[in-house]
């Protein structure tokens, strides 16, 4: 009898060696708990506040948009919410052509889709179609917001849903912009194991945070609780406002000479505007040249950082973000100190959620990018995700003069431009694009002498000629040159390249049309 007590000891040594953080479920079916190292008491029924999403993407090629490619499967951690939906992070989503969801009472996937996806917080909530699959389950059990300093438990789950926690330090809070303009809190903290597929920070027995991004030097950011919960508050209301879009772009003021060619006095703070972005905030109330001096009275220093009572010095996009601990809402009106045409004034600001059009060279593509196929010639409009395909994470190095026209182009300055950067991609080998197989990624300026604006306007224009019975059009790119392409023949060479190289249609206009008839 010993020796067989002596064996099950061992049995369920070696399961918590090979099970970190996990416990066996007892037979009368209450809450697993267990006491970690330190004494803090960790619900393992966390386990029924997550799930597992299986995500199965498909990608446009950003060089050849007709083309769809299939990525490699992969697998994040979503979240329990009330209502019966599920959060997770926007940029896994996004390209998801299927969403699997497993949780720990079944490992037979569940199929989820979309009920809101919000690309300028990097949020979206799931639905699943099962009507029972959320009954064994509970919304994840949000608390306050970990303060700097403080210490939480990092945790994550297997395929098998088995726990892994590691203890962790708060080290900063910033404010970052993942895809567009708006600008929210993420809690900054190091850790020895990866978090790339998400997890969650848990304080004490509540969760603080949901990891959102780990880099391979093992520092990760997590999305605070009050965003969680401010997100899915406002989600459920009948018209969803989103969350405050700053729109500041801000120059330092420490240059005594800059100080003086504003005729700021000496002792004042402040920070300068240089420029402000359309569909945001600030836009249309605050100016570019302005000194920002104070947000609701509280003082902005040379660098654009203020005093936080609790988190210390931080930027004053997180002071326009929230109010306290609490999120600040579209809508909401603010006073701003601004230092204008030599003297101090006080203007209001409407608070505002990204309503787009900021970006002539748009950093994130939501939909498949519009492409033109002239004459052999592939027409695209400039972006990041272009770029980046092109040549990589150190594009700006490797592409000086498209870096130097994002730098210098990638803006509107009024609301309601619509203008792009129309560039020649790549030229498809025939024997009629011969002499022209050196123009990839080349800007193109006008046709015919007329600037064009967008791929839009270059295919109307093309169009227009065509009916009109024109002979040829001259396209000039940016080194001045001019080429060359055939309008009185375009659509039987059109019809003979695409036909070679397996291209659908010739603009994403004329495919958008073919899939809508069939």
């Amino acid at each position: 009898m010993r020796m067989r007590k002596l064996f099950l000891s061992i049995i369920v040594l070696n399961l918590s060696l090979v099970l970190p953080g996990s416990a066996l479920r007892s037979q009368t079916g209450e809450q697993d708990r267990r006491l970690t190292p330190d004494g803090e008491l960790v619900d393992l029924s966390l386990r029924r506040s997550v799930v597992l999403i299986k995500i199965s993407p498909v990608y446009y090629n950003q060089a050849m948009p007709w083309v769809r490619e299939a990525g490699q499967s992969y697998t994040v951690m979503g979240l329990v919410m009330t209502g019966d939906r599920i959060l997770m992070l926007g940029h896994d989503v996004r390209r998801a052509a299927l969403l699997e969801v497993t949780k720990f009472s079944s490992y037979e996937p569940a199929i989820a889709e979309v009920d809101l996806l919000d690309m300028e917080t990097n949020l979206a909530l799931l639905k699943v179609r099962d009507p029972g699959f959320f009954d064994d389950l509970i919304p994840v059990p949000t608390g306050e917001d970990p303060e700097l300093s403080s210490q939480a438990s990092a945790i994550k789950v297997d395929q098998l849903f088995r726990v892994y926690r590691e203890k962790v330090q708060v080290t900063e809070l910033k404010t970052v912009a993942d895809y567009g303009f708006t600008h929210l809190p993420v809690i900054i903290f190091r850790s020895d194991e990866s978090f790339r597929y998400g997890g969650l920070l848990l304080c004490k027995t509540r969760v603080c945070g949901f990891i959102g991004y780990s880099d391979q030097e093992k520092r990760n950011e997590s999305i605070p609780a009050s965003v969680i919960a401010t997100f899915r508050k406002r989600a459920a209301e009948n018209d969803y406002s989103g969350f405050v879009a700053q729109g500041l772009v801000l120059e330092s003021l420490v240059d005594p000479v800059r100080r003086e060619y504003y005729n700021l006095p000496r002792e004042r703070g402040g920070v300068l505007v240089a420029r402000t972005l359309p569909g945001t905030s600030v836009y249309g109330t605050i100016q570019p040249e302005d000194v920002i001096l104070s947000v609701d009275g509280t003082s902005i220093d040379n660098l654009g950082f203020y005093e936080d009572p609790v988190l210390g010095r931080q930027h004053i996009n997180l002071l326009l973000a929230r109010n306290g601990a609490e999120l600040r809402r579209p809508g909401d009106l603010l006073s701003v100190g601004v230092w204008r045409d030599g003297r101090e004034q006080q203007v209001r600001i409407e608070l505002r959620s990204y309503a787009g059009n900021a970006e002539r060279i748009p950093w994130l593509v939501e939909d498949a990018p519009n492409y033109i196929v002239e004459n052999g010639i592939v027409f695209l409009e400039l972006s990041v995700p272009l770029m980046r395909q092109l040549y990589g994470s150190d594009w700006r190095k490797k592409a000086i003069q498209l870096s130097y026209l994002f730098e210098t182009e990638r803006y509107y300055e009024k609301a309601g431009e619509q203008d792009r950067i129309v560039i020649i991609a790549g030229v498809l080998p025939d024997h009629f694009t011969r002499g022209y197989d050196d123009l990839n990624v080349t800007p193109v300026t006008e046709i015919n002498g007329e600037k064009i604006v967008n791929l839009a306007a270059l295919r109307e224009k093309i169009l227009k000629l065509e009916e009109q019975g024109a002979d040829t059009a001259a396209l000039t790119i940016s080194s001045g040159a001019p080429i060359y392409i055939d309008i009185r023949n375009r659509r039987a060479i059109n019809q003979r390249i695409l036909g070679h190289y397996g291209i659908p249609a010739a603009s994403s206009w004329d495919l958008k049309t073919q899939t809508q008839g069939k």
